[in-house]
């Protein structure tokens, strides 16, 4: 579904590389296919901490000052994308 919507909307994709290698996580994007325009290495899970993760996959909604506008924890099917993400990106569109 990440893929999806990295082909299929505007949106910056930026993915963090928790808690892993630098070389374990270009080799699971390089299998699986990189969706992320950006991605930051989060060796220690410093950041992930900060943004309050406790379980993985996380994925947050932010606007352009930052502010985040909706965290999903689990995986995001097309109901989830639909009901819980793209209903806030209708509001910072208009």
């Amino acid at each position: 579904m990440i893929m999806n919507i990295a082909k299929n909307t505007n949106l910056q994709m930026i993915g963090i590389d928790y808690k892993d290698t630098r070389e374990n996580g270009a080799k699971y994007l390089e299998i699986m296919g990189n969706p992320f325009d950006e991605i930051i290495f989060d060796p220690t899970g410093k950041i992930g901490m900060d943004l309050g993760v406790y379980a993985t996959p996380e994925t947050f909604l932010v606007n352009e000052e930052g502010v985040i506008l909706y965290k999903h924890i689990g995986e995001i099917d097309q109901n989830v994308w639909d009901e819980k993400f793209a209903i806030h990106l209708k509001s910072v569109e208009s």
